[in-house]
């Protein structure tokens, strides 16, 4: 749905939005540690003010870099903080919660120094599983594998 630096709310980030309807599993993409989940939320709408609604996922990886998985449906998480997670587990379910127009979920990698917030290009297993690439916005990919 928007890519990295995309026009609508990704400028300066390597963040990836992926449409999908309300409720779909989101599975981790990475093993790492649960440190943060905000799942209170009910709210939604297209201006930067509903920032502060939206519900997370944040898993901290083992090489020091942090997965951000935002707009989670409203007590749509599976998992608590401090919980350890398996690649391809099961963490919550997306909805359309926060600074959000549509249903996606909201995707970003990055590491944090004392100063900022480095969000960085992610390669993802696409069609068979044999290619590995970084994501163009609107551009459709399918997992078969």
């Amino acid at each position: 749905m928007q890519g990295y630096n995309g026009s609508f709310s990704h400028q300066n980030e390597n963040s990836l939005d992926f449409s999908m309807p309300i409720g779909t599993e989101i599975l981790a993409i990475r093993d790492g540690v649960v440190v943060k989940v905000v799942e209170k939320n009910d709210i939604n709408c297209s201006t930067i003010d509903c920032i502060k609604f939206n519900n997370v996922i944040l898993v901290y990886h083992s090489d020091g870099t942090f997965a951000e998985y935002v707009h989670i449906k409203q007590n749509g998480s599976e998992v608590k903080v401090g919980e350890k997670v398996s690649q391809g587990q099961l963490i919550g379910y997306s909805g359309n919660v926060g600074y959000s127009s549509t249903p996606h979920l909201h995707v970003s990698v990055f590491k944090h120094t004392i100063k900022e917030k480095i969000t960085l290009k992610t390669k993802f297993k696409i069609n068979n599983g044999e290619i590995v690439d970084k994501l163009i916005e609107r551009k459709e990919y399918s997992r078969n594998y």
